[in-house]
């Protein structure tokens, strides 16, 4: 018997691997640009090509007539139709909080009438509140009794 030993062969194609990985990559590459042309396809076709991000955002994306006519026989929307349905969030969140709490404050703190047939009226909440405490509860009424 002879004794030799020899190193274990590798099981693994190394240049397979690296041409694997590298396939990888130059789909990948291929796969960002493609969508790098989508995207200005569609940045063209709404008449946002070339401007940045924060501008687009602040164009109104509306084609004129003319342009409009000049790319599809298709006649153009109306702006409102792009238009979110309602409730729409308001432009400026704490001016239209510090309005709605305003309206709320004279609705509730102002005298009205609300029945004038039936002498029904509409008082401040404070002066609500203390006549409430003044007079107390009211007590109800005895429950008829059905024979």
């Amino acid at each position: 018997m002879s004794d030799k030993r020899q190193a274990e062969k590798s099981e693994i194609n190394v240049k397979l691997v690296f041409l694997v990985g590298l396939g990888i990559l130059l789909l990948g590459a291929v796969m960002q640009l493609g969508l790098w042309g989508l995207m200005q396809s569609f940045m063209v076709r709404e008449g946002t090509a070339g401007m940045g991000p924060r501008d687009t955002l602040s164009t109104n994306r509306h084609f004129s007539a003319h342009a409009w006519a000049a790319l599809s026989s298709t006649p153009p929307t109306p702006p409102m139709a792009n238009v979110p349905p309602m409730p729409r969030e308001p432009l400026d969140p704490p001016a239209a909080l510090a309005a709605e709490q305003a309206r709320e404050r004279a609705e509730v703190g102002a005298y009205r009438m609300v029945d004038a047939a039936h002498g029904v009226v509409k008082i401040p909440i404070e002066r609500a509140m203390a006549l409430l405490a003044q007079r107390g509860l009211p007590s109800p009424k005895p429950a008829e009794k059905k024979p």
